[in-house]
């Protein structure tokens, strides 16, 4: 995506950023936000949401 900039934010205007689907706002701003325990867990919360974008099997289907 590309950064719309602005006084709060780590990226220029214009500059390219490459970021997950999920991702906090620490990631792209600057924050004193003390958010450090639920920073540590965003792979574990990323993880947990990957697994409700899985296909489903066929045994998924055949019970639906």
């Amino acid at each position: 995506m590309t950064s719309d900039g602005g006084p709060y934010t780590r990226f220029s205007q214009g500059a390219a950023v490459s970021l997950p689907c999920i991702f906090a706002h620490r990631d792209v701003s600057d924050t004193d936000c003390p958010g450090s325990l639920g920073y540590a867990l965003m792979n574990q919360i990323r993880d947990i949401a990957a697994q409700f974008n899985k296909r489903p099997s066929a045994e998924d289907l055949a019970q639906s």
